[in-house]
């Protein structure tokens, strides 16, 4: 027998048998023919390549608005005060003379201001951020005019995906940004009631920060809003020996919400602050005032929410001038986080050097 003979022919199932395995058992008598008629070509086909296309697109925009961006947002909570008030984030209202002045240099390093998740999926998204203010003011009696001019020196961090949104890090250092002043500072203050010197002064002041359109004014930088805002607050300070206090209560009038993105600002923010310390005289015309200050901000929207308040401390020492004409302050502050959230970072250090002067002549007195 040749081996022609010998083979079984095999059937063939049509293509349509191919296309779905239970048409192929039906054709072999298994399984009644149930499956409807797909033909290649036919219009139903089309319309099923179609859904599928349809089906793969919603699933991927469906990923994306999942991972959307974090826009980021002016981060930094340090707002120095006006050169020539003192403390470090407080105000003394101590103006005094028929008119006087002071430039600051202020340094400030924060570690993680901007951390999201936890655990094992903690992302510092901001790790760290040094950045430079140069100030000045000039004052009367009782009023005081100063301006404020920030100079990053670097903000760096991680990116990463966090609870569904993309963090983009900043990378700015002031070798590749020189000369860049994002968040430009103008403001005004007036003592009240009291004098410059007595135990209770009370005063009001008023700030505004206005974008520079610099290369650095957008806020993937983490060092801008990207619009006007401004703050408002009352001011308490005073002595009583040896004693020095101060402390205040604003708002924070802020238009930008990202309310959905975690550690962003939610709109306009109730800020306090205080501080005391204890005078001593280190030497003749030098005095030593050492003690605490503290500062922070809640979203008025969400009142000392865990996710929409930041605090933090400092341990602070001042070394001043207390001679007439030109003097000389040297402060140094250390401290972090009490709630390191909101833009309160674990720790920061703070160092500044002041030229202030208080001409001779009775202190004036607010407007009554």
């Amino acid at each position: 027998m040749r081996s022609s003979d010998a083979t079984t022919a095999v059937p063939v199932p049509p293509e349509e048998a191919l296309l779905d395995p239970s048409r192929e058992a039906a054709a072999a008598g298994e399984l009644p023919d149930l499956a409807p008629s797909v033909r290649p070509g036919s219009p139903r086909r089309g319309r099923l390549r179609v859904l599928a296309v349809a089906a793969l697109a919603t699933l991927a925009a469906g990923r994306a608005s999942a991972q959307a961006a974090a826009p980021g947002f002016a981060l930094d909570r340090f707002v120095p005060a006006p050169a020539g008030a003192g403390w470090f984030a407080n105000d003394d209202l101590a103006m005094a003379g028929s008119l006087g002045g002071a430039a600051e240099l202020t340094l400030s390093q924060a570690h993680d201001p901007l951390v999201v998740g936890h655990g094992a999926g903690r992302l510092p998204v901001v790790s760290d951020e040094a950045l430079a203010h140069l100030g000045a003011s000039v004052n009367g009696p009782w009023w005081r005019l100063f301006l404020d001019l920030p100079m990053p020196l670097a903000v760096v961090g991680r990116s990463g995906v966090r609870d569904g949104y993309a963090y983009t890090a900043p990378a700015v250092n002031v070798g590749t940004n020189p000369d860049s002043l994002p968040d430009v500072s103008v403001g005004v203050e007036a003592r009240l009631l009291g004098e410059a010197d007595s135990g209770l002064r009370l005063g009001l002041g008023a700030q505004l920060f206005v974008p520079s359109n610099g290369p650095l004014d957008t806020p993937s930088t983490y060092l801008t809003d990207g619009t006007v805002r401004g703050i408002v607050r009352l001011l308490a300070a005073g002595d009583a020996g040896r004693l020095r206090w101060a402390g205040q209560a604003g708002v924070h009038v802020r238009p930008l919400d990202d309310a959905p993105i975690p550690g962003s600002p939610e709109g306009s923010e109730l800020l306090f602050a205080g501080a005391a310390g204890w005078s001593f005289d280190v030497r003749p015309g030098w005095a030593l005032v050492a003690g605490p200050e503290a500062f922070g901000e809640t979203a008025l929207r969400s009142f000392f929410g865990g996710e929409t308040t930041g605090a933090e401390a400092l341990l602070t020492g001042r070394l001043e001038g207390t001679g007439p004409g030109a003097r000389l302050r040297v402060k140094l502050g250390a401290g972090g986080g009490l709630d390191p959230a909101f833009g309160a970072p674990e720790w920061r250090v703070v160092v500044a050097v002041e030229l202030f002067s208080r001409p001779s002549g009775t202190a004036g007195a607010g407007p009554r």
